[in-house]
């Protein structure tokens, strides 16, 4: 007998009539009751520790039990010579069996509560305190208090008839039920039979009581602060809850108050560390993420597209890195290379070696002078010998690829019938160790086929040979292109291939980084576009069409996309309304892109531009907005007319982890104006959908002002679904906004913070006069519940 069991079991045999003994193995006595101390005529004192046997001799052949108990003997003396003896024996025996039986039943909880470490584990513990013992209860449940202490939840509440279940399984702790009670007034509840039960909680006597629950008892799971929660006894027939089996109850409760509040704190420890593990882990990856390229070049003659995804491991970032660097004259230097290990050090090194090795090849070096000179390099770098890269210069124009590895793998092939083959180099050895020397190779590439670049991540996996990783690669990648040869846009397609080959080669997990830098050599060059829009009849939403379709097929991401028609748009809106005021005529867009992936613009008209006045109130915001758009813009004034010429580096973003490639999709330029009206709240809501140019912006002007009865009433609007916002539709925002201004209003923009109203609100300073909410998407949801 241990503890707080030894305890219990001692008040209960203390009083038992006849003799019991508790010996060790060797009848050593380890306790005897004063009735048994009185057969033997000594005392408690003086036959502890003694040979019971030696001591009472004459007991050999008296009557007597025995039972053992883990490595206890117990020896029960019974007085046949005492009237009503047998029955005392049987009664006493029952009560030897029942003091038993709670010993153990609160030695197992003990265990069991210490040994656990969820949740889960404190609720095992509780149902296996069911014994299957004449005594022993239905079942037993804990119920723990929520974390806002209004409502206790049962942990095991499968345990209840589906009937009752849902009615008892969250239990408001201001509830007249037993469990709530202990746990407001900290104290135990019992509850012996249905009469009881009728008299103190005479409506859970009518929803609960069932032949197979007749009485309960609740203790309050003690925590630091106060309850944590209750420990529920639920028996299937009347008992009697006598002073021990109450205090069998209350200990069992505290042994799973001491579990809860371990749980909780290790759980409570575990999800600090988790927070920091995540914000470490989320600062390595922005750091990896400004030492990697943060765009790739848009060039005619082919498309690239890169992706790299971490380890799946504590440490995040790594050494792995690619590059691509317009050369000029159709050439790109390409670039993909591994250091070892991992971690914050790693990627510094990553980091020194990339910027190097780029600075090199823009100095003019080819493939060769650019790794021997890198080999010197790391050299003076701490921790980068060992590293491994592959450089190569591809010439779109000529289709030819010179390319040269240190110790890195060499490049795939992909054809268009879904064959692959690896580039037949020669590799040195890794950087800054001795080894082989590389040389370079030229590799002719036609057009449709797709050149992978690749760290080591993607093809290495723990039980498999490099030439199975090899395989998995070139498979992956031939599905994933045949899968994505019809997405749209094409500019798109590449960031897809790139995507599903590295969640198809990572799928089973990846102790290491990976890294792909795909190039896709095409058939054409990009002509030069050129649309005319009649001023008297602007098909603003043609021009936008033709202007989408010529960019994505050059490859442009839809950011660019975005940027290059808004400030198109705005040119030619401003060339019809200031140019032909007074007069038609036409205005002519002209475009290019270059070999090193520019577009170039101009916008030619031949009317007469007016002298702006000296107060444009909410006019004259075109050219600020495409400054922003662009990265050089000159306006000449001809005789007579006006040349706008602009020009934006095309350049599409790599994908990191599951990080999407672009943040949007070009909407549909051929999209036209919708407007509906809905009611949040007391405020009415405009939802508008399309572009919103000088050609559109008449209408919702119209339903602006009829909507918030010329500004006497509040207005909301929903740019969510605008795709384009041009300085027509920002000049009428903004007369609305001061109407409202002059009665007491502000007017509401609701649009997601990366849409093309909410950029066009923010660019033209229109969120000073209005108030922009990025809650686009939840009004939407709101909306279509009310729309009229």
């Amino acid at each position: 007998m241990r503890g707080l069991a030894e305890s219990v079991a001692r008040s209960a045999l203390d009083g038992v009539r006849d003799g019991v003994c508790v010996c060790a193995q060797d009848w050593t006595i380890l306790y005897l009751n004063p009735a048994a101390a009185r057969l033997m005529n000594r005392s408690v004192t003086d036959l502890t520790g003694k040979n019971i046997w030696a001591e009472f001799p004459e007991a050999v052949g008296a009557e007597h039990q025995t039972w053992r108990v883990d490595d206890q003997v117990i020896v029960l003396f019974a007085r046949a010579d005492e009237p009503g003896a047998e029955a005392e024996r049987q009664r006493l025996t029952t009560q030897k069996h029942d003091a038993l039986a709670r010993s153990q039943m609160l030695l197992a909880a003990s265990e069991a509560f210490t040994a656990a470490t969820t949740l889960t584990d404190i609720s095992v513990a509780v149902a296996n305190l069911v014994s299957g013992q004449p005594r022993s209860p239905a079942y037993v449940d804990i119920a723990l208090l929520e974390p806002d202490k209004r409502h206790l939840v049962r942990l095991r509440d499968e345990v209840l008839p589906i009937e009752i279940r849902h009615r008892y399984q969250r239990i408001p702790v201001a509830a007249d039920q037993p469990a709530a009670e202990c746990v407001r007034t900290g104290r135990p509840v019992f509850v012996e039979n249905l009469d009881q039960l009728a008299e103190r909680y005479p409506r859970l006597q009518v929803e609960w009581a069932a032949p197979d629950r007749q009485a309960t008892a609740c203790a309050p799971v003690p925590g630091p602060d106060g309850p944590l929660g209750a420990l529920v006894f639920v028996w299937a027939s009347p008992q009697t809850i006598d002073v021990a089996e109450q205090a069998i109850i209350t200990a069992i409760a505290g042994y799973a108050g001491h579990a809860v509040s371990r749980v909780r704190a290790m759980e409570q420890r575990v999800a600090e560390v988790r927070v920091q593990y995540e914000d470490t882990r989320a600062a390595m990856l922005v750091m990896q993420r400004n030492l990697l390229p943060r765009a790739l070049p848009v060039m005619p003659g082919l498309r690239l597209a890169a992706h790299y995804r971490a380890a799946d491991s504590e440490h995040t970032a790594g050494g792995d890195w690619f590059d691509a660097i317009p050369l000029g004259q159709g050439q790109v230097a390409l670039a993909v290379g591994d250091v070892v290990g991992h971690g914050a050090a790693a990627a510094a090194v990553m980091g020194q070696l990339r910027a190097v090795l780029a600075g090199f090849l823009v100095e003019g070096a080819d493939a060769g002078e650019a790794l021997a000179r890198l080999d010197r390099f790391v050299t003076r770098v701490p921790g980068a010998r060992g590293a491994t890269a592959w450089v190569g210069v591809f010439d779109s124009r000529r289709r030819l690829l010179r390319s040269a590895s240190s110790g890195h793998p060499s490049p795939m092939v992909i054809t268009m019938d879904g064959r692959h083959r690896n580039l037949p180099l020669i590799v040195g050895g890794p950087l800054g160790l001795p080894g082989p020397a590389h040389q370079v190779t030229e590799t002719p590439l036609v057009p449709g086929e797709l050149l992978l670049c690749y760290s080591d991540g993607l093809v290495e996996r723990s039980g498999h040979g490099l030439d199975d990783g090899l395989r998995a690669l070139g498979k992956a990648a031939a599905a994933a292109r045949l899968r994505c040869r019809d997405a749209r846009p094409m500019s798109r397609a590449l960031d897809l291939v790139c995507e599903l080959t590295v969640d198809t080669v990572t799928r089973a997990g990846q102790r290491d980084d990976a890294t792909l830098l795909a190039v896709e050599v095409v058939d054409s060059s990009t002509s030069p576009i050129r649309v005319e829009i009649a001023s008297d009849r602007p098909e603003l939403s043609r021009l936008r069409r033709e202007l989408t379709a010529w960019l994505s097929s050059a490859g442009a991401s839809a950011e660019d996309v975005r940027a290059v028609t808004l400030a198109v748009g705005e040119a030619v809106e401003n060339s019809i309304e200031h140019g032909y005021r007074d007069s038609s005529g036409t205005v002519e867009v002209d475009g290019t892109l270059s070999g090193d992936g520019r577009v170039s613009f101009t916008i030619t008209d031949g009317g007469r531009w007016r002298t702006p006045p000296a107060d444009p109130k909410h006019r004259g915001r075109g050219m600020t907005m495409m400054r922003q758009w662009v990265e050089t813009l000159e306006i000449e004034d001809l005789a007579p007319g006006t040349l706008v010429s602009f020009d934006r580096e095309l350049r599409r973003v790599p994908v990191f982890g599951s990080t999407p490639a672009d943040g949007f999709e070009p909407a549909d330029p051929a999209t036209e104006l919708h407007i509906t009206s809905a009611q949040i709240g007391e405020r009415p809501c405009v939802i508008v959908s399309g572009p919103v140019d000088m050609t559109t912006a008449g209408r919702l002007r119209r339903r602006l002002r009829d909507t918030s009865r010329g500004g006497l009433l509040p207005l909301s609007v929903d740019l969510t679904a605008v795709t384009h916002l041009g300085s027509a539709g920002i000049e009428l925002l903004y007369e609305i906004a001061e109407e409202m201004l002059h009665s007491g209003h502000t007017l509401r923009l609701l649009a997601p913070d990366d849409s093309p109203g909410a950029q066009a609100v923010r660019l033209s300073g229109l969120n000073s006069v209005a108030t922009l909410l990025d809650e686009g998407t939840r009004r939407r949801r709101q909306v279509d519940q009310n729309r009229n």
